[in-house]
């Protein structure tokens, strides 16, 4: 799904989290507003361990390879809507869409 339509679809949901599953350098840097860090496996078992099956879970990576693996994942645990960011975090990036730059530590 291309930024826009991810973005809508974000807006459009009533109960959602949205996972940025990159390097952790990366998401220190920038990230799409409100997304929390998944990019390393504990990280993505921790949060997902309790969230209901229901929420809508949006992910993205640099590029869209990375996410790939990890919706295999989500589908393993029945989270039921998994939205995935077409080509990325860079792709967003360049279709100039709201980024977070505020450098997490």
């Amino acid at each position: 799904m291309n930024s826009i339509e991810y973005s809508d679809a974000m807006e459009a949901s009533e109960n959602y989290i949205l996972l940025d599953v990159r390097m952790y350098e990366k998401y220190q840097l920038e990230r799409i507003p409100s997304a929390l860090y998944a990019g390393e496996r504990k990280h993505l078992d921790e949060i997902t361990a309790n969230l209901d099956k229901d929420t809508d879970v949006f992910i993205y990576c640099s590029y869209g390879d990375r996410s790939v693996e990890v919706v295999k994942i989500l589908k393993r645990k029945r989270f039921k809507t998994i939205y995935d960011l077409e080509h990325g975090f860079e792709q967003w990036y360049m279709d100039k869409m709201p980024i977070d730059t505020l450098k997490i530590r």
